[in-house]
């Protein structure tokens, strides 16, 4: 693991520009004049700590410290000082000091720390200051003391900060929702008790749970407490709309305020302008510090340089003039920006942590976070809850995903109860928001707008129960369930003679693969039905019908009336009647709705197993997309231009490797020969220009295949989606208004299954010739370098 000490050991100054070599004759005056004041210093005032003025750069050569701030604006999606301070925090990984009581005698200068990514809270500190002046900020380094756990980056007593976010997120998501929807009612004054604020005033009175297990810790049991050095930014009000000074700790990121008890004191404070040292007592902490640093017998300052509040009149970043202690000024002054500006790799800012991963421990929970596309599963963040304070009991894992193609977005996993809620984002296979599984129940919700059945939620009790719950539809069904017959159920059939023989008629055709149905339930909105029908409940077993309308307005209870299937053969009349369309001309009006109801029952029990069909359908596909991705090792992420990028770097990679290949795999034929000039002659070299015209060309072709092959295979699985889709529409629009026989249903649910596995086959392949690429361009690489005729080509190169 990389070291600040090995940056200092390895850093190759004759590489590097002219400001690490030597000192111009500007620094020369100055680094005289910061040398005198600091001795005039020292006489005054001889029982203060020594001052961090001209500290040794990586090169080893003395700068003023001041210089070394770099005003600089990185050209990346962030612009506010969080983004500023959580960037510094990421990407460095902090070293403390090795002796906390002291300072240390070098610093490294803001590229290099950029460069290397390792470095301790004074490195820190300055670079996310050249950051904050260069976005429009006034910004000044602070060193001082802390209490041990920051100057340790220790974050074990603080909750976790990513919590605070979800929350956040969540907040603003259900007021988006709220301000989006015209229909929602304006909230109501909230009415409050007297009684009630009095007994709330007496239980926070008492001490909270959390408090009772949250460890106390004093921090004056430290044996260095108040001499341990630390280094933070202080950005004071007026520019870029900051209202209130307040403090930003480097190594967490954190935004601290100014009376916090985490910072015992302050020795010095500077920018890119100037040096001030404080002159203030600080035995009782920060709480009345004074941080105007013009004040007299408050402050004393190196330079004459009036005060400055550098974004005070420009809210924009800002580029500062170079003017400053131009040659011929009457006073000394900082001079110019000695150093060039920062700069960070477009590669190495979207690892964003040194190594792509950063773990995190605070309490009583875990987190660890890694850069998009680092891994192939696309998690961007995990984050472990405990049970106790010594973590050695799990309670819930959170994992968070990006970029993955099958719209994984979140992952909640309870090891103790093998409870699973999984979250997606819009544009998943049959529109799926939600997945909750337990060992006994599973939980589907559903996004209403890319649904056309309205179907919202689906429940499955394990061998129990299934139910659907829908929204806006037109024929007003908000809710259907289906009862399955359990073992217990069935071993108490065998004691009633007329309950089993209608087992025995359920089970050969009111079932739902190898689930027998007890009863089907179906509840429908007020109005939607012109018998204003509120539920239909078809009772298997029992063979009857029940129906209840809804409660009308002067009515004490609903309507409900029984169709009792035994009776009506023993009537005289034949259930045979009931399966075709035959003329109901001269049938009596009961009958005639009775047989209403029997259509109405077998299409229910049709839509049920169409519905169980895509339930199984569905936790097949996400069990399939699982097995894939963790047994194949490839990556199925959605593609970007950084994901491109890392395909061309592992190409470079495999073509290094690939140095061989085997005779078999070459073609007995000139394959360069379609790509040859009009003009070339048999046994000669090519020239650099044709050689280089012809590798494009060679190039360019097999690209141009593999896109033809890859689109060929689009279009088929496109098309056998758009064929699946359209005839699921036509089955349902038939089952809606039809009886089907179960021949036909078996038929269609057979032309389904074999769609579907040629689906998955495709895509099988298609993922396939993605992974082949690399491969393929490797060997043509090797091909064109190992071909006599490209010498002047590879060699020149």
């Amino acid at each position: 693991m990389k070291t600040r000490e090995s940056v200092f050991e390895q850093f190759d100054a004759e590489s590097k520009p002219a400001v690490w070599k030597e000192h111009e004759e500007i620094e020369v005056l100055l680094n005289e004049y910061v040398t005198s004041f600091e001795d005039q210093f020292v006489q005054l005032f001889p029982h203060r700590n020594r001052l961090l003025l001209l500290p040794e750069i990586e090169s080893n050569l003395t700068k003023f410290i001041s210089t070394l701030i770099r005003p600089s604006n990185l050209p990346y999606d962030f612009f506010h000082y969080t983004d500023c301070s959580q960037f510094v925090s990421d990407y460095i990984q902090h070293e403390p000091l090795k002796e906390p009581t002291m300072l240390p005698t070098s610093v490294l200068t803001p590229q290099t720390l950029l460069n290397e990514q390792v470095g301790n809270s004074i490195d820190m500190s300055i670079l996310l200051c050249s950051l904050l002046i260069g976005f429009g900020y006034d910004a000044y380094v602070v060193i001082g003391y802390a209490v041990e756990r920051i100057t340790q980056g220790d974050r074990r007593l603080e909750r976790c900060p990513f919590l605070e976010e979800e929350e956040k997120k969540a907040v603003e998501k259900k007021r988006v929702l709220s301000a989006n929807n015209p229909y929602q009612l304006p909230n109501k004054s909230t009415l409050t008790s007297q009684y009630e604020e009095v007994m709330f005033e007496r239980i926070r009175a008492k001490k909270d749970v959390h408090d009772e297990i949250h460890p106390t810790f004093n921090d004056e049991d430290d044996e260095y407490f108040g001499r341990r050095y630390h280094s933070w930014v202080l950005v004071k009000a007026g520019s870029r709309d900051v209202g209130t000074p307040f403090f930003l700790e480097p190594v967490t990121g954190r935004r601290i305020e100014l009376d916090t008890h985490d910072f015992l004191g302050v020795e010095c404070v500077f920018n890119h302008l100037n040096y001030y040292i404080n002159m203030q007592e600080c035995s009782e902490g920060l709480k009345s510090m004074d941080y105007e640093f013009y004040t007299p017998n408050k402050w004393e300052f190196i330079f004459l340089t009036p005060p400055v509040n550098v974004g005070a009149t420009n809210s924009t970043p800002l580029e500062l003039s170079a003017t400053i202690g131009a040659a011929g000024s009457d006073i000394l002054e900082v001079p110019p920006m000695l150093f060039p500006k920062l700069k960070v790799p477009h590669d190495q800012f979207e690892k964003r942590f040194p190594d792509g991963s950063k773990k995190f421990n605070f309490f009583m929970v875990d987190c660890e976070i890694f850069a998009e596309y680092i891994r192939d599963d696309g998690l961007v963040k995990k984050i472990t809850f405990y049970e106790d304070i010594e973590k050695s009991n799990i309670k819930i894992v959170e994992h968070y995903f990006k970029n993955r193609n099958d719209r994984l977005e979140r992952r909640s996993i309870v090891d103790k109860t093998s409870y699973t809620h999984e979250y997606f984002g819009i544009g998943r296979s049959f529109s799926i928001k939600e997945l909750i599984q337990t060992p006994f129940r599973t939980v589907f919700l559903f996004y209403l707008e890319g649904r056309n059945d309205g179907l919202i939620k689906r429940v499955e009790t394990k061998d129990r129960k299934y139910q659907e719950f829908f929204d806006k539809r037109i024929d007003g069904l908000t809710y259907r369930s289906v009862s399955f017959v359990t073992k217990e159920m069935q071993e108490s059939f065998k004691k009633n003679i007329d309950i089993t023989n209608n087992f025995h008629n359920a089970s050969d055709s009111f079932n739902v693969g190898d689930f027998i149905i007890e009863k089907m339930t179906e509840k429908y909105t007020k109005g939607a039905t012109k018998e204003n029908v509120f539920i239909k409940r078809y009772d298997v077993l029992k063979s009857v019908i029940k129906i209840v309308h809804h409660r009308e307005e002067k009515q004490l209870k609903e309507e409900t009336i029984l169709y009792n299937k035994d009776d009506l053969v023993q009537n005289g009349v034949s259930l045979d009647l009931f399966e075709g369309n035959e003329n109901i001309g001269n049938l009596p009006i009961e009958q005639v709705k009775f047989r209403d109801l029997i259509m109405n029952e077998r299409q229910c029990l049709q839509k049920v197993r169409y519905s169980k069909s895509e339930a199984n359908e569905l936790l097949t596909e996400l069990q399939t997309f699982e097995l894939r991705l963790y047994q194949s090792g490839g990556s199925y992420l959605t593609r970007t231009l950084y994901d491109k990028k890392n395909i061309t770097n592992t190409l470079s990679n495999v073509i290094s490797e690939v140095t061989t290949i085997d005779e078999d795999t070459i073609d007995a034929s000139d394959f360069l020969a379609p790509y040859l000039p009009d003009e070339y002659e048999l046994g000669t070299v090519l020239s650099h220009e044709e050689a280089k015209q012809t590798k494009h060309a060679c190039l360019q072709a097999l690209a141009q295949r593999l896109y033809e092959r890859s689109s060929i295979i689009e279009e088929r699985i496109e098309r056998e989606q758009a064929e699946l889709e359209k005839r699921r529409l036509q089955w349902a629009k038939k089952s809606e208004h039809m009886v089907i026989d179960r021949e036909e249903e078996a038929d269609f649910f057979k032309w389904q299954d074999e769609l579907h596995s040629r689906i998955c086959i495709a895509k099988d392949r298609l993922n396939k010739i993605e992974k082949e690429c690399a491969m393929l361009y490797a060997k043509l690489h090797v091909k064109l370098r190992n071909d006599p005729r490209m010498a002047n080509l590879y060699n020149q190169e």
